[in-house]
């Protein structure tokens, strides 16, 4: 694995020498006969042999363009054109630098004009790099995850959570955050179309006018403006498993838009039938003892999404939105569980550990937006949202023992769950002079959740013990928070950021069964600060500094015990608070690519402990030490050949643990590779192929073991792109498998998890659109109002 690691590293090294060897650059200024320069100019570097498009551009407030090739432009021709203008033309020989180029005006009025020419597929506007999706082959047939799978600097796994550096990422539509996360984000932004994605902002540094929690970096989301009309897209897939097992959904989504409102709306309905394989053990140094688990793991998960939002534009320059979406499922799930128990390697008893359960998930979010565009220079939005999450249902655990060595046992939870979030957010933003900008706002949230966990052991003659441990609690939590920002660019190629965000929380414990009450209240400062530079031949460097934190679930917060079997318990932590991360991002942006530097303090890290009480080994997270890593991260994306679309991602990390005492361990290097294609027969024929690869990782109090699998996925269109099939090979070498061990001074433990991960899936959409109601428009309303909330 050393030698791997090194010649990966090897390997970067000479990729990044690659691509910046051998630079030829070909620029110019674009002007009209009045030698005043022309902006937004469309430039193409043109294949003379096969006349298609090799690279594409358009010319800034001086009219300038530049591009790079690495072969010295042969076989190339530059045109540029321009409304209004007639085209210009040549063919690259010799001179690569064109002082002027001068666009004559044709002669007559144009009725209509299309502007063909695409922006760059990677740019960067100040804090944020862009992802320019109409300008790559996911143009079209794509839902929003696998756009995201293929955004640099994002990773997305197989369980659908979207990372960036291995922390949970900030998703925003439109600027606007989307307070879901897990699932249901997946859910959400995969009922997303790449035919309405106009680009992908990505920001991995800190900023003071989003939350604090957004530790591993924000991505926007940013809708093109609806076409008027009606337009919807109705998607259907199904994974068979085998054995009775399967995933199927079914879904549609409408949206229908006139000048001054929007109207859309969605339905899905899933069900997945799954299964997978647990291996779980403790081993007790001292005692010589040794504990196994085998678990097949059956779960059924029916969910029914729904969503609907209207958009309109009040008055000139005013316009509100309203949103509601949520659902309701039900899971259930049949452990069936076989149980040893080894003193000094001889087996002293086993038998069969059985938890069957079910419960019902209810949740509905409303989100109110109203904007005002006060002038070319001001800017008023006010986000309002209400949340209300159910959850509750009865899980029982059943132990029987071969040779009665230990007793049996069987234990029922009844857990019932009630989570209200309000939220209130106001933004304002300003243009000053000399190009410096102002965004300030508040922030104001509510948390209330009551939670309440019944324990009873039941006997074989119908008697129930209620006396162990209940949980019935509530906890409020208080968010307030202000933030101010400035950004300006100083001349041409500089460009700074800098901001300070206050946040305080009050914090509301109450345990009803002792009627105890735990006040906490805490006021946080976090600066932040971001600085780039733009180089000759398109090239940037930025550095960025914040600091951030991240709260604990309410999951985590509960005084809840469950068992897991007769010696393995999880126990929630009433007192954890949250942990603060620091964070330097160094990043080198030229060609489509990026090399980043990145290094992460977590302070008071929430780690998840296991430790013994009398041979029982309890599962805890605590508020103990801290969590370093340091690494460097590679992404490039390029169309190698007309044919052939290619994104190669790839990162090297150490991380480590310090405990309280300065004392170092879970020291791990890591690196990750991801490569994704795109080969293209025709214009509805293409054919996916993606791989990805983890090193040994370390994390909270363990050692991840490496992760590695491969996808293909073939797609075909028909009747001009509205019909859209596919057919998906996850994990075609079953690879795929999640196993993590725990070493510790007096014990150890392994657990290895074995989903069915090697599927086929069928997967169609059909779009519909009326075209009638379209065409009959020269230009897109320019109003915000045709965009989703």
């Amino acid at each position: 694995m050393i030698k791997v690691f090194t010649s990966f590293c090897f390997f970067l090294l000479f990729l990044s020498a690659a691509c910046t060897a051998q630079v030829h650059t070909c620029s110019g200024t674009v002007v009209d006969e009045s030698k005043a320069p022309i902006e937004f100019a469309n430039v193409f570097l043109i294949s003379i042999s096969s006349d298609s498009i090799i690279d594409a551009g358009i010319t800034n407030e001086k009219g300038a363009f530049t591009f790079q090739d690495d072969g010295g432009f042969s076989d190339c021709k530059l045109s540029v054109e321009f409304i209004g203008f007639k085209k210009w033309e040549t063919e690259l020989k010799g001179n690569l630098n064109f002082e002027e180029i001068v666009l004559v005006q044709s002669a007559g009025e144009l009725d209509e004009a299309v502007i063909t020419g695409e922006k760059s597929m990677i740019t960067r506007e100040g804090d944020k790099l862009i992802f320019n999706v109409q300008s790559t082959p996911l143009k079209s047939g794509y839902d929003g995850m696998e756009l995201l799978a293929v955004t640099p600097s994002v990773w997305v796994d197989g369980k659908g959570a979207i990372q960036m550096r291995n922390e949970s990422a900030t998703v925003l539509v439109n600027g606007r955050p989307l307070k879901i996360y897990g699932e249901d984000l997946a859910n959400y932004i995969s009922n997303l179309n790449s035919e309405d994605v106009q680009r992908i902002e990505i920001q991995s540094n800190q900023s003071s006018n989003t939350s604090a929690t957004s530790t591993g970096g924000i991505i926007n989301i940013v809708l093109k403006e609806k076409a008027l009309g009606l337009r919807s897209t109705i998607k259907s897939y199904y994974t068979p498993r085998g054995n009775g097992l399967d995933l199927r959904y079914s879904g549609f989504n409408v949206n229908y838009g006139t000048e001054k409102w929007n109207l859309y709306g969605l339905y899905n309905y899933r069900r997945n039938h799954n299964l997978q394989q647990i291996d779980n053990e403790v081993n007790y140094r001292e005692s010589n003892q040794l504990n196994t688990t085998s678990l097949a793991t059956e779960t059924l998960y029916k969910k029914h999404n729904y969503q609907l939002g209207f958009i309109n534009e009040l008055h000139k320059n005013h316009e509100i939105g309203f949103e509601v979406f949520g659902f309701f499922s039900d899971f259930k799930n049949d452990d069936l569980g076989k149980v040893n128990y080894f003193l000094a390697d001889a087996l002293t008893d086993s038998g069969d550990n059985n938890t069957d359960g079910k419960y019902d998930n209810n949740r509905v979010n409303g989100t109110l937006n109203y904007k005002w565009v006060i002038s070319k220079k001001d800017k008023l939005s006010v986000f309002v949202d209400y949340s209300k999450n159910l959850r509750n249902g009865p899980s029982t655990v059943t132990t029987t023992y071969d040779n009665g060595t230990f007793e049996n046992s069987k234990t029922r939870y009844l857990s019932d769950s009630e989570t209200t979030i309000q939220s209130f957010q106001l933004d304002y933003e300003k243009q000053l002079k000399n190009d410096l900008n102002i965004d300030f706002g508040i922030q104001a949230s509510r948390t209330d959740r009551l939670n309440s966990l019944i324990t009873e052991e039941l006997f074989e003659d119908n008697s129930i013990d209620s006396s162990t441990p209940q949980n019935d609690f509530n906890y409020k939590e208080d968010i307030s928070s202000s933030y101010i920002s400035l950004d300006k660019k100083i001349g041409e190629k500089n460009f700074f950021k800098t901001g300070l965000r206050i946040e305080n929380t009050a914090v509301d414990k109450i345990d009803f069964l002792t009627d105890s009450l735990v006040n906490q209240d805490y006021l946080n400062w976090f600066p932040s600060f971001f600085y780039s530079r733009e180089l000759p031949g398109n090239k940037s460097i930025s550095a960025s500094i914040s600091q951030s934190l991240r709260r604990p679930s309410f999951r985590d917060l509960g005084n809840y015990i469950t068992k897991v079997n007769d010696f393995q318990f999880f126990i929630g932590n009433p007192d954890l608070s949250p942990e603060f991360v620091d964070k330097l991002d160094i990043n080198y942006d030229f060609k489509k690519s990026r090399v980043s530097v990145f290094y992460s303090k977590t302070k008071d890290a929430i780690n998840g402990l296991y430790f013994l009480e009398n041979d029982i080994a309890y599962y805890r997270k605590f508020n103990t030490g801290a969590q370093v890593q340091f690494g460097s991260e590679f992404n490039t994306s390029k169309q190698i050949k007309k044919w052939w679309f290619l994104r190669f991602s790839g990162y090297v990390l150490n991380r480590r643990f310090v405990n309280d005492e300065s004392t170092t361990s879970f020291k791990q290097n890591t690196f990750n590779i991801k490569v994704f294609n795109t080969f293209s027969f025709n214009k509805t024929t293409s054919i996916d192929i993606s791989a990805a690869y983890t090193s040994l990782k370390a994390d909270a109090f363990f050692i991840a073991t490496e992760v590695y699998g491969a996808d293909v996925v073939f797609k075909k269109s028909f009747f001009d792109k509205r019909l859209n099939c596919r057919i998906y090979l996850d994990d075609i070498f079953n690879t795929l498998r999640y196993k993590n061990i725990r070493e510790f001074d007096t014990f150890y433990t392994v657990a290895d998890t074995k989903p069915i991960s090697r599927t086929i899936t069928f997967w169609v959409t059909y779009n519909i659109s009326n075209k009638n109601a379209v065409s009959g428009k020269k230009t897109k309303s320019k109003n915000e109002a045709s965009r989703r909330l």
